[in-house]
């Protein structure tokens, strides 16, 4: 019995660039050798370190007035404040911020609509959390912005009002002491990052060679963009029209997530700018594209990819002329990465898909790239149950999961539905969506109920795609229900079958893809009776990729194909906002 690993799908020539040295387990090694512990320097046990100390902040007893920063004034306590005036009314202050916010009273009494005191109280603390949330996921993710940010953030937290300005000795040491454990183990991952790029380096040599262009389509480069334009646009007009009433949930929630997409865009586009600009390093690697859709790096000798390395996800095309069926999925593939690999990179990578002398996948990575687990699969199964204990799952004509039932694959049609994660979670969101339409027409139309009325066709399309989705296979190709239409696949134009934690995706040869989401949540899935239900889906349309003759031999009819509830939910919201309107 042979049990070596199938030889990765090799490379072609044309496409390895000259002096393009392998990156061996050996050299792998020294260059994990170098990653920050992760039983004290991961980023989690940070972040709950600064929790904790918050926490302790909170609790620790208010100092007598006379220590209170925000409160001193030339060795008298400032007068308590309850209100300002704001044109012909009055703006109520918190107790806190009546006490420590200078107030221009010379425009209150001149009944101005702009005054500095009323724009400091609303703002400083919607920023200052809003910020703090920002620095939550830049010390996950982006270590060196996460540093770049502590330091004025943290003279924020100690001279402000909306910070421990007015706190006691006991609340400023505790921040600063967090402030600077944080500082540390930021600058030692940083550290740690330069070490692993220098041994990447060393591997790589001195040649150095232009990333090829990365196909992208263009509305993939919007998306971000005109999201993060899109919240800040809300955030923007929350701040002209509702600001002197306090902070505003949606104004912090609006403005932080397009804050956050502003500056993940800008860094990403300053970076690719630069990677693209510059000769980068090369190495010749193995690749894996994982069951999430993200990419593994491996060794180039590790032809059992067992050791993986780095993981992202990627997007990109093909460059040349097909040569025969792509390899199947999960395959290892030969593969030259541009740049040094390190976490939070930017990377390029050129990997085989059809064979020697077929095309090749171009991709550049979209999200920082990150030490891959020691197992290769995120999700491995659950540990099986005794055979005499045992229960069998149902499936919904799954023929493809028992192809030795009554009525083999060739005569049967394989077709996978919603499960009951997915349709709990799509009754939750059609229920909200239910009282959103109701509040619009009973209560006072606000700037909350006609956001939420805008974001009524997402919500309707998320929860009809989780109620109802299935997916059929037949003989001519895979038909996709989702929630306002039902999409043919051809065999002949399906290029790879992706399944992530709540979408499964089907990419054709041209580029484009056909997906449903949300599928459920995997993590959920898995403890259900009926299991990972998208999961099986991949699995067996994959399998019938593979081996043409495993197809079904017939048609499918409507009724397996499913049923688009999109259309129906809406006229059912129709009626019931007509009702309400005449009643």
């Amino acid at each position: 019995m042979n049990d070596q690993p199938p030889p990765p799908v090799r490379l072609p020539g044309a496409y390895i660039p000259e002096g393009t040295a392998p990156w061996r387990s050996a050299d792998a090694r020294r260059w994990l050798a170098a990653v920050p512990s992760r039983r004290w320097a991961h980023p989690v046990w940070l972040l709950l370190t600064l929790v904790l100390a918050g926490v302790l902040v909170w609790l620790l007893p208010d100092p007598p007035p006379e220590l209170r920063l925000g409160t001193r004034s030339e060795g008298r306590t400032a007068p308590a404040l309850t209100a300002v005036e704001f044109g012909e009314g009055y703006v109520p202050l918190t107790a806190r911020a009546a006490s420590d916010v200078l107030i221009s009273t010379s425009y209150a009494s001149t009944g101005s609509a702009w005054l500095f005191g009323d724009v400091w109280v609303w703002t400083l603390t919607t920023l200052f959390l809003g910020f703090l949330l920002l620095e939550a996921y830049w010390i996950l993710r982006r270590p060196a912005l996460a540093l770049a940010v502590l330091g004025p953030l943290t003279a924020v937290v100690l001279l402000s009002d909306a910070g421990v300005a007015d706190a006691g000795p006991a609340a400023r040491i505790v921040v600063g002491a967090a402030a600077l454990l944080a500082g540390l183990l930021l600058l030692y991952r940083l550290r740690a990052r330069a070490r692993r790029r220098a041994h990447a380096e060393a591997v790589a040599g001195a040649y150095r060679h232009a990333p090829p262009p990365v196909p992208v389509r263009r509305p993939h480069r919007l998306l971000a963009p005109a999201a993060a334009a899109v919240l800040l646009a809300v955030a923007g007009y929350v701040c002209v029209t509702e600001w002197p009433f306090g902070v505003n949930w949606l104004l912090l929630m609006s403005g932080t997530l397009g804050t956050g997409l502003l500056v993940h865009v800008l860094a990403n586009w300053w970076t690719a700018r630069r990677f693209a600009r510059r000769p980068q390093p090369v190495l010749r690697v193995l690749v894996r594209e994982g069951e999430d859709g993200r990419v593994c790096v491996y060794a180039a000798d590790d032809h059992a990819a067992s050791e993986p390395l780095l993981r992202f996800r990627t997007w990109g095309g093909y460059a040349g002329e097909r040569a025969g069926q792509p390899a199947p999925h999960g395959s290892v593939r030969e593969a030259v990465l541009y740049g040094l690999p390190s976490p939070g990179a930017q990377l390029t990578y050129v990997a085989a898909v059809d064979g020697p002398d077929g095309r090749v996948a171009v991709e550049r990575s979209t999200t920082p790239a990150a030490l891959a687990p020691a197992v290769p699969d995120p999700h491995p199964p659950r540990t099986e149950k005794p055979m005499a204990t045992q229960k069998l799952a149902p499936t919904e004509k799954d023929t493809v999961s028992h192809p030795s039932a009554p009525g083999s694959p060739r005569t049967l049609v394989a077709s996978w539905s919603a499960g009951p994660v997915s349709r709990t979670a799509g009754a939750l969101v059609l229920l909200f969506e239910a009282a959103t339409v109701w509040n619009f027409f009973d209560d006072e139309r606000t700037l909350r109920s006609w956001l939420l009325l805008v974001t009524l066709p997402f919500a309707l399309t998320w929860a009809a795609t989780a109620l109802n989705w299935r997916v059929t296979t037949d003989r001519s190709g895979v038909w996709v229900a989702g929630g306002w239409r039902v999409e043919q696949v051809p065999w002949a134009e399906i290029e790879k079958v992706e399944c992530a934690e709540d979408r499964l995706v089907l990419g054709a040869l041209d580029g484009t893809q056909t997906a449903v989401r949300p599928t459920g949540w995997a993590g959920l899935d898995r403890r259900t009776a009926k299991g990972h239900v998208a999961g099986r889906a991949a699995e067996g349309i994959r399998a019938m990729l593979a081996d043409p003759e495993s197809r079904p031999a017939v048609d499918s009819t409507p009724a397996d194909q499913g049923t688009p509830l999109g259309p129906v939910i809406v006229l059912v919201a129709a009626l019931i906002g007509a009702a309400l309107t005449l009643l």
